[in-house]
């Protein structure tokens, strides 16, 4: 598991991070209506944490989540799938700039 975090974010350096200190960060997301097995992993994965992390924006496809974590407006849970549709967009992104 990852978190998908923009080009400029302290913890875009690839060195492993707390879920205490991931949880600190503001999160975007997929909708709860739509997404219900994305709601109930991140749960999960911050069980154990005693300060969840607050999520500030859902959003109805992945492409938005993308475009709101390259924008700075939070950081994403990302699951391999969801890791790999970022890292495509942000090759392309960089590729363009």
């Amino acid at each position: 598991m990852s978190a998908a975090v923009p080009p400029n974010h302290p913890f875009a350096n690839g060195v492993p991070v707390s879920l205490a200190d991931a949880a600190q960060q503001s999160f975007v997301g997929l909708t709860r209506e739509d997404y219900p097995d994305y709601h109930g992993l991140s749960s999960t994965l911050f069980a154990s944490v005693k300060n969840k992390p607050q999520v500030i924006e859902e959003h109805d496809g992945m492409t938005s989540v993308v475009s709101a974590v390259e924008a700075g407006t939070g950081v994403a849970v990302a699951t391999g799938s969801v890791w790999l549709h970022f890292r495509q967009s942000s090759e392309a992104s960089a590729t363009h700039s």
